[in-house]
């Protein structure tokens, strides 16, 4: 099957999880009232990471350098105290 020269370019636009992508951003707060045509132009600025159960994505005083979203599953928020540790968000 022959792909159309714009689809090759553009394969993003035309790809069906772009579909479920641009649903979870336009739930996001920060991103509430973006027109979908923005929404596009910032997936295509994304880059998408995939953590397994258990991985550390930061820690408490590390530089910021990203946005985090999570896209599906969950994160929770641990506060390391001493020993012992504290989930302020699952």
């Amino acid at each position: 099957m022959k792909t159309h020269p714009l689809q090759r370019i553009l394969g993003w636009a035309f790809d069906s999880e772009n579909k479920a992508s641009l649903d979870i951003l336009s739930n996001v707060p920060l991103f509430k009232g973006l027109n979908r045509n923005l929404l596009r132009k910032l997936l295509a600025e994304l880059f998408e990471k995939e953590y397994h159960a258990g991985e550390i994505i930061f820690s408490e005083g590390d530089n910021g350098k990203a946005l985090y979203i999570v896209m599906s599953g969950a994160v929770n928020i641990i506060k390391r105290e001493g020993p012992g540790e504290q989930v302020l968000a699952p």
